[in-house]
């Protein structure tokens, strides 16, 4: 049986617009779904290693068959990883606005506030998606985070990227050059800003087309 798996960004989970686009059409198809929530232990305490490891326990326990890999922007970050470190199952990934040098830009400046505060305080604050509340996200991320490059890691699998040509938090740059370095990787740019959430249905249709579904 074929498996697509979606892994969510950061402060989102498997409850967000893209993911349920994504589980509502495969049902349709009769495809398996799987979005397993990254924010482990808990948004506060997550780190990107805990969410590797839920990644690869979802995979690991996915139905005999097809296995294929979308991952959206921290999602992305940590679906390549996943692959470096557990590459069996997965045949194709699909990477949305993916946040592959996230640990390199926070590590000078990031959108939630000034580093050395976070380091100092412990914490700070996030919006969170999921919950449409502000919630704390501990400094441990950010110094796990840091063992985490993406633009160093080849996929093992056939690779497409889509991302918006107006992302302001992940510059589209990032992609197209992360293709040209790595054989195999491919990009769709869109006219859409970091979330793509108004281009679902073109995802979508790039999802049917690159995976064969």
């Amino acid at each position: 049986m074929t498996t697509v798996m979606y892994l969510h960004g950061f402060a989102s989970s498997p409850g967000g617009v893209k993911a349920t686009f994504i589980r509502e059409r495969c049902a349709e198809r009769g495809i398996a779904f799987r979005a397993p929530d990254l924010n482990v232990p808990d948004f506060e305490q997550m780190t990107i290693t805990a969410g590797i490891q839920a990644a690869a326990q979802a995979v690991a326990a996915c139905p005999p068959g097809p296995v294929y890999l979308i991952g959206s922007s921290l999602g992305g970050l940590t679906a390549l990883h996943l692959l470096e470190q557990h590459p069996a199952r997965v045949e194709k990934l699909l990477l949305l606005a993916p946040g592959l040098g996230l640990a390199r830009r926070w590590a000078q400046t990031t959108p939630l506030g000034p580093v050395d505060q976070w380091r100092e305080q412990g914490y700070l604050m996030a919006y969170n998606y999921a919950r449409e509340a502000e919630a704390a996200i501990h400094y441990g991320f950010l110094q796990d985070a840091m063992q985490y490059d993406g633009f160093s890691v080849q996929p093992p699998v056939p690779a497409h990227i889509v991302h918006g040509r107006h992302d302001e938090t992940v510059p589209v740059e990032d992609s197209l050059g992360y293709a040209q370095r790595h054989p195999g990787v491919t990009v769709d740019v869109l006219d859409a800003d970091h979330g793509l959430t108004a281009r679902v249905a073109t995802i979508w249709a790039v999802a049917v087309e690159f995976f064969g579904l």
